[in-house]
Parts: structure tokens; C-alpha cells; sequence
């Protein structure tokens, strides 16, 4: 494997999702590439911050085998992408090392937010999955030329990361202040009629913020992103991820999504 693919492996590599014989190459390279080294410790790190976000939970003997089909079909996915020329949204130029970094922490985010599911589907107390908690009218999808002027906005900052199914991808874009915030989500797949997506914040380690739904959108135009406003009254940068999930449309906002969220941007960090 190539030094990109190598790379690429560092998020199933801390979470032991190799197999024997990627672990081994990876190994060998991992010993003679101190920037490789220097980026598991980042992953690993920020994986050990994140995870603190659930309650500790015995997993269920399926679930780490789970994951390795899941990284597995993912490896397959993106192998299969670069293979042929794919058409991206402009996005600003940036530092690769950091949009590895970006990347790994769009897979952390993906892994609490499936997490976080788990925990409130199995629980042994009654479940309070899914559960309507309030009214909610679909948000209406911000134009396109709005979003680009937002995102060219020097006060703005952005993150995108791509999703469970192919093509999809997301990026958020706030403002400074943390008071203003969009989300764009490319190649969303297709859902019933009685279905809508639902967006979902993920709480920071240590805030008083609980995972929590803002919005409810329905995609009509497969040609152009869905673009939506988050609806804010505290700053998003008191939250790690931005997530998308695919709910029953019955007007409700709930406490917590009913499947895997198929999308989790982590949110774009402070500029110092």
C-alpha cells in the first residue's frame, strides 16, 4: 500500500479493526514514519476524549465485529472512488495534515454518535428512543448563493467530512461568535414520503449541553445540496458534531436518533 492508503488505515488501526495482514504492513510502516506515529497519537487521543461523551457500557459480543464489516465496506468504497474521477464542491485550500485530521475526527464523531444510539436503544430501563419531545416544522432549505457568500465570509470558519453512503458529504460553517451556523449535505439519499432527516447536535466532553434534535428537512432537488440553518441559542462551539439521521416525518422533534446517523461533520474549531 501507498503512503495515502497507509494513512487511511489509522482510524481502524487504533480501533484494532485490521485485519492480520494490513496490521502487519501498517506496523511496519508505523515504526520507520514519525509524522505516522505522531498522527495515531492525535487519533487516539481525541478518540479517548470523545468516547468519555457516552456512559461506560458492556458492548454487545456483535458489536465489534460490526464495526470491522462497516471500516471494511468503507476501505472498499473509497478504493473504489479513487478509481475514477469524482466531481467535488469548491472547497478552500488547506493544510493536508490537517485535513487528515479533519477526516479522523468525522470518523470519531461517527463512532459516538453510533454509540450513543446503542446506549439508548439497549438499555434495561424502558427506552426513550425516538421519542417525540416537541413540535417541529420542516426547516426550509437555505439557496445555494447565500450558503457561498456565508462560507466566503472572512468571519466564518468550516469542516466537512464525507458520510456512510457514497457520495454523501457534508460541511458545516459558523461564524467566529458560534451564533451562526449552516450545514450543506451533498448526494443525500432518497427517502419515503413519510420520512424526513433530522439533525442532531453532539455535546462537547464536559459541557451542560445535552445530544439534542434542531432540525427537520426534506431533500427536493437532487441537483443542488440541501442547505440548512442551524437553529442556535448557545454557541455551536460548545458541541463536537454536526450529525444527520433519517427519522419518521411526524412533525416531532426526538430525543435521540432511531438508526446510525448516516452523516457526522465535526464542528469547525475556534481559529487562535
Amino acid at each position: 500500500m501507498n503512503k495515502d492508503e497507509l494513512q487511511a488505515l489509522i482510524p481502524a488501526y487504533t480501533l484494532g479493526a485490521l485485519d492480520a495482514n494490513e496490521y502487519a504492513e501498517f506496523e511496519a510502516w508505523l515504526m520507520s514514519d514519525p509524522e505516522a506515529q505522531s498522527l495515531v497519537a492525535e487519533y487516539q487521543a481525541l478518540a479517548d476524549s470523545l468516547v468519555l461523551l457516552t456512559p461506560a457500557r458492556h458492548a454487545p459480543p456483535h458489536l465489534g465485529d460490526d464495526l470491522r464489516r462497516r471500516l471494511a465496506a468503507d476501505r472498499q468504497r473509497r478504493t473504489t472512488m479513487q478509481a475514477r474521477p469524482v466531481m467535488r464542491p469548491r472547497l478552500r485550500k488547506r493544510n493536508r495534515k490537517l485535513e487528515f485530521v479533519g477526516a479522523v475526527m468525522a470518523a470519531v464523531a461517527a463512532i459516538v454518535l453510533a454509540i450513543g444510539v446503542f446506549i439508548l436503544s439497549d438499555d434495561d430501563t424502558p427506552s426513550q428512543e425516538n421519542t417525540p419531545v416537541s413540535v417541529a416544522e420542516l426547516s426550509p432549505l437555505v439557496p445555494v448563493e447565500m450558503f457561498e457568500a456565508f462560507d466566503e465570509d472572512p468571519d466564518t470558519n468550516d469542516n466537512s467530512a464525507t458520510g456512510e453512503m457514497e457520495g454523501l458529504w457534508g460541511k458545516v460553517v459558523v461564524t467566529s461568535d458560534g451564533m451562526t451556523a449552516m450545514v450543506a449535505m451533498w448526494s443525500l439519499p432518497e427517502i419515503a414520503t413519510d420520512e424526513a432527516f433530522e439533525v442532531w447536535l453532539v455535546p462537547e466532553e464536559g459541557s451542560d449541553s445535552q445530544m439534542r434534535s434542531v432540525s427537520l428537512f426534506v431533500d427536493t432537488n437532487d441537483d443542488e445540496p440541501a442547505i440548512i440553518e442551524i437553529p442556535l441559542d448557545e454557541p455551536l462551539h460548545h458541541y463536537a458534531a454536526v450529525g444527520v439521521s433519517i427519522e419518521k416525518r411526524d412533525g416531532q422533534h426526538h430525543t435521540a436518533p432511531s438508526d446510525d446517523p448516516i452523516l457526522g461533520v465535526p464542528v469547525p474549531s475556534i481559529p487562535t
